[in-house]
């Protein structure tokens, strides 16, 4: 019976009190299980929502890939976009690799306009209601122009490859609308700005999950859960709502649990993660399927590679898709947790030691050995 002084207090108070209260280091992992599974209500998890009950992510992603003579896992390029010469250029290196597709997204490199670009180059968010959003919203828009642009004159050169786009651009109740206007034949859409979670979780420090402290500071304790949230969640209900009147019918990615998005636990990017951050991180996926066919994530750090306990609690639910870091044997450490891997120029030229330039173009001699080293893991 855990004690109820490891059930109050700061996390070191109750790990005093479950060792005082311990009769062996064996006796002390079962109470710190059962510790946990009260902390982080584990027996009450909500039930998946009924789209990962009917296995719809997976009858959708076999769809989308019809007729592919290799895969899963599938293997995608990620190309960020600059000209519509580049852009068709670089598809056909991938296509040479033998990559199952490509996916385009603008990270604030070109414009349509030109001159709507701001002195600062990056994504700039844009909005499809109201008011333009100042100079940035307009700057923001023309990013979303020229990547139309590039996305029509690949579909020209390439009409039957799996061409995917990715708009960090917008917010995801918006996507659907603006890719049935600019984009239609899309065979994907990676949504970044996907507002759901699992849960309400208390943390022990004043800095929430997101940062804010000095680089010195510990990572904040996950302490203990509030609340179990389900997929009724207002901002994830609009976004389901907007795919379900959309005529576009395609494959919709979303990220989960990686880079730029508040953590669930302190532990989620470590191999060493226990039953409680396992739980988050699968219902995280699950909430998230409520809209999405494929969950994608990766490692908070691009020069590491993404943990294996992260990929396993995640997998399962719906596919899984793993945006490499370009760390060396990470595709090996991940085969058979993911169903489907993307990289871009620089992961592919060795992660985050490449040069900015590489994000624009495939070398097509890396490209081949990443695609031959997954073939083969």
């Amino acid at each position: 019976r855990v004690p109820a002084a490891a059930l109050r207090g700061t996390v070191a108070e109750m790990e005093q009190a479950l060792r005082e209260h311990a009769e062996s280091d064996e006796s002390y992992e079962r109470l710190r299980r059962r510790q946990q599974a009260v902390l982080f209500q584990l027996e009450e998890v909500p039930p998946d929502p009924p789209r990962v009950k009917s296995q719809e992510g997976w009858s959708t992603l076999r769809l989308s890939f019809d007729g592919s003579t290799s895969g899963p896992p599938y293997l995608l390029a990620m190309l960020h976009v600059l000209t519509p010469e580049q852009v068709v250029q670089s598809i056909g290196y991938a296509l040479q690799a033998g990559a199952n597709g490509v996916v385009l997204v603008n990270s604030g490199h070109a414009h349509s306009p030109p001159e709507a670009a701001m002195a600062m180059l990056g994504v700039q968010r844009a909005t499809l209601k109201g008011s333009s959003g100042g100079a940035s919203g307009k700057a923001g828009k023309a990013q979303l122009e020229a990547l139309a642009e590039c996305f029509w004159a690949a579909r020209q050169a390439y009409p039957g490859t799996w061409l995917g786009v990715s708009l960090p651009q917008l917010p995801a109740a918006q996507v659907f609308k603006w890719l049935m206007s600019h984009c239609p034949t899309a065979n994907a859409v990676w949504l970044h700005q996907l507002a759901c979670k699992p849960a309400d979780v208390t943390w022990e420090s004043s800095v929430d999950a997101s940062g804010g402290r000095q680089p010195q500071q510990p990572l904040p304790l996950a302490m203990r859960l509030e609340k179990w949230l389900t997929d009724h969640q207002p901002a994830l209900k609009g976004v389901v709502r907007e795919r379900q009147i959309a005529s576009w019918k395609g494959l919709v990615i979303g990220s989960v649990a990686t880079q730029g998005q508040d953590r669930v636990h302190h532990a989620q990017d470590d191999d060493g993660m226990g039953d409680a951050c396992q739980t988050l991180l699968r219902h995280w996926v699950s909430v998230a399927s409520s809209v999405c066919d494929v969950v994608a994530t990766g490692s908070p750090d691009p020069g590491r590679a993404c943990a294996v306990a992260k990929l396993k609690a995640m997998g399962g639910v719906t596919p899984v898709a793993l945006t490499s870091s370009g760390c060396q044997g990470e595709d090996a450490g991940a085969a058979g947790c993911v169903d489907v891997a993307i990289a871009d120029g620089r992961a592919l030229a060795g992660g985050a030691t490449a040069e900015e330039g590489k994000l624009f173009e495939f070398d097509i001699d890396q490209l081949r050995a990443w695609v031959s080293r997954w073939r083969n893991a």
